[in-house]
């Protein structure tokens, strides 16, 4: 009995020396990627007017954000936001451009995937002789889940507002629809970001006292 206690007394003394030591160095930083480097993107687009119309749904430009493999589960935050950079005027009365902007999100615990299609959703719009509204923006970080309780053929009621989901990979996708009426074809461009944290963030090299982003400073 006394000597299990002594080996568990000298175990303890060994563990506190080792903490000792590693507060007194100084931290390490790692050579490679901070892990949350990937965590956020922006990209500019160029959204050129989307085949279909009033017989045939309209074909849209789809693009990728943000891929994020975390590793284990995790509830996440997140911010997203859409720019206008360039794009026609509309000079008369009659003539009117719609740019539609969807955020699709694959997120996957263990073996399970859900893919949610609209988990935001951005309209621009503007028409009868405005011109091009240039660096406009919308952003957010909510977003209105469907509701309860739903009755065909109607819609759903009660919507309620997501701002926070669950995941350990994320896979962030957009698909845009630009539908021009009476001007010349031409593209718009976007800027689209998407921007994702973790609630709670606890790495396990930080034990090590390891900072790979620098991240005590």
């Amino acid at each position: 009995m006394a000597d299990a206690v002594l080996q568990s007394l000298l175990r303890i003394e060994k563990l506190l020396k080792r903490e000792q030591q590693m507060q007194a160095a100084p931290p390490k930083h790692g050579a490679g990627v901070p892990p949350w480097h990937m965590w956020g993107n922006t990209q500019t687009m160029a959204i050129p007017e989307s085949a279909g119309g009033a017989t045939s749904p309209l074909v849209p430009t789809p693009g990728q954000i943000t891929r994020i493999a975390y590793g284990r589960p995790e509830a996440w935050h997140w911010m997203f936001s859409a720019k206008l950079l360039a794009g026609p005027d509309t000079a008369n009365v009659g003539e009117h451009v719609t740019l539609g902007i969807h955020f699709d999100l694959s997120i996957g615990v263990g073996r399970s995937v859900m893919i949610i299609p609209d988990f935001e959703v951005y309209f621009f719009e503007w028409s009868d002789g405005q011109a091009f509204p240039q660096d406009r923006m919308i952003w957010s970080s909510q977003s209105a889940s469907p509701g309860r309780r739903f009755v065909a053929p109607a819609t759903s009621t009660l919507p309620g507002v997501c701002d926070q989901f669950v995941a350990q990979d994320i896979q962030c996708t957009v698909r845009c629809f630009l539908q021009e009426l009476s001007i010349p074809t031409a593209p718009v461009t976007i800027e689209l970001s998407a921007m994702f944290s973790p609630i709670v963030h606890v790495r396990p090299e930080w034990h090590l006292h390891t900072f790979p982003g620098g991240e005590e400073k």
